[in-house]
C-alpha cells in the first residue's frame, strides 16, 4: 500500500524537496557562524560561575540553597555545581508569570529551569514549565505567597488610609509593570496607564476614589522621559493620587485596598482576587486577545467605562463569592480554599522532606 502511495511521486518533486531541506540546513550553519562569538562570551561566564560556587562550597557547609523567581540562565551553573557538592536547590515562584497566562507560549523563557524542588502558585504555571523541559526532581503547589504579617508593620500608611476611610473614600491601589525588552508591556503602555488615571480623576463616577500608585520603578527613574515625568507630576498634584514606597510589600497595599488595578499581567490583580479583594488588569486594546482570560472580560479593561463595569461586577460579590470566582472561573488551576499562606505550605513541605 505504501509503495502504491509513493509510486506517482516525481523525481523533480523529490529534487525540490531535497533542495528546500538543504537551504534550511545552510541557513542554520550561516546563523551559527554569525553568532559563534556567543560561545566565547559564555565560556568565561560559565567558568567563573563554576569556580565561584566551588569556592563557596569549600567555605560553607549547607544542605539547601533557596531562591525565588530565579529562572534566568545564570542559575544553571550554580545549581549543577551545588548539586555536585550534595546541596539541594529550592526555588519559590513569587510571580504569577506572564508566559503561563497566554494560550500560545511567547518564548521558551523557562526551557532551562533546573532545581531539586520548585513550588508554584498555580497549576498552569507548573504545566508551562513542564512543557518547556524544566528539569525538576520534585515540585508542588504552594499557592500565592501573601505576607499575612505585614499589615501591622507600616503604621504610617495605616494612619493615612484610616484618614481616607473617615472621609468615606475608596482606596484604589495601582501597580505599574516593568517595560521594554521582551516584556509584555512597553513604555507606551506605561504612558497609556498614567493617562487613563488622569481620565479617571476627572470622571464623576470615580469622585470617591483615592489612588495609591506603587511604581515598579522609582519615580526618579522616570524623569528621563519628559512626557512621563509631566503626567506623573500632574497626577501627584491633583490631591487624588499619592505615590507610595516601592520598598513596602505589595501584600500590605493589597490588603488595605477596596479595589486593585495592575498593568497586565502583573501579580497584584491575581493576588488580590486570591484574598477575596476586587481587582482587574489594565491592558491596551488587542494586547490581551491571546490571553487565557478571553472568557473573563471582568478581569481586563481598557477604557474607563470597562473599568466601571468591572468594578460594579466585583463590588456586587461578597468576599467568599470572589474567592469562588478565583478558584472556579479563572482558568489557572488555583488552589481552592487556601487556608494557609503559601510560605507556610513551603515550610510544611520542607519539614517533611528535610
Amino acid at each position: 500500500m505504501e509503495s502504491e502511495a509513493f509510486r506517482n511521486v516525481t523525481v523533480s518533486f523529490l529534487a525540490v524537496l531535497a533542495w528546500e531541506q538543504l537551504k534550511i540546513f545552510f541557513l542554520c550553519v550561516k546563523t551559527l557562524l554569525c553568532n559563534i562569538d556567543i560561545f566565547y562570551e559564555l565560556l568565561p561566564k560559565i567558568l567563573y560561575d563554576r569556580l565561584r560556587w566551588d569556592w563557596f562550597t569549600r567555605f560553607y557547609s549547607l544542605d539547601w540553597y533557596f531562591s525565588f523567581n530565579d529562572d534566568g540562565k545564570s542559575h544553571l551553573t550554580r545549581n549543577i555545581t551545588l548539586e555536585n557538592h550534595g546541596v539541594k536547590t529550592f526555588s519559590m515562584e513569587h510571580s504569577w508569570s506572564t508566559i503561563a497566562l497566554f494560550e500560545n507560549l511567547r518564548a521558551p523563557e523557562r526551557a532551562y529551569t533546573y532545581y531539586s524542588v520548585k513550588s508554584y502558585i498555580y497549576e498552569k504555571q507548573l504545566a508551562a514549565d513542564n512543557s518547556q523541559g524544566a528539569l525538576l526532581k520534585d515540585s508542588f503547589l504552594s499557592g500565592y505567597l501573601h505576607d499575612p504579617f505585614c499589615i501591622d508593620s507600616y503604621q504610617k500608611y495605616l494612619n493615612l488610609i484610616s484618614a481616607f476611610k473617615v472621609e468615606e473614600k475608596k482606596i484604589i491601589t495601582l501597580f505599574t509593570a516593568s517595560t521594554g525588552g521582551s516584556r509584555f508591556n512597553d513604555i507606551n503602555d506605561l504612558h497609556d496607564f498614567y493617562y487613563l488615571i488622569n481620565e479617571l480623576i476627572s470622571d464623576p463616577r470615580f469622585d470617591d476614589w483615592i489612588f495609591l500608585i506603587k511604581h515598579k520603578k522609582l519615580y526618579d527613574e522616570h524623569k528621563s522621559s519628559h512626557t512621563l515625568s509631566h503626567i506623573i507630576e500632574k497626577l501627584l498634584n491633583s490631591n487624588r493620587v499619592f505615590e507610595v514606597s516601592t520598598s513596602i510589600s505589595a501584600s500590605f497595599y493589597i490588603a488595605m485596598s477596596d479595589f486593585v488595578i495592575s498593568m497586565a499581567f502583573t501579580s497584584p490583580t491575581l493576588d488580590a482576587l486570591g484574598l477575596g479583594i476586587p481587582s482587574t488588569f489594565f491592558a491596551k486594546k488587542g494586547k490581551s486577545d491571546n490571553s487565557i482570560f478571553i472568557n473573563n472580560p471582568e478581569v481586563i479593561f481598557t477604557t474607563p467605562n470597562e473599568l466601571w463595569k468591572n468594578f460594579k461586577y466585583f463590588s456586587s460579590l461578597t468576599k467568599m463569592e470572589i474567592l469562588r470566582y478565583y478558584e472556579k472561573k479563572l482558568p489557572l488551576g488555583c488552589m481552592s480554599n487556601q487556608k494557609k499562606a503559601g510560605i507556610d505550605l513551603i515550610s510544611d513541605y520542607l519539614a517533611k522532606n528535610l
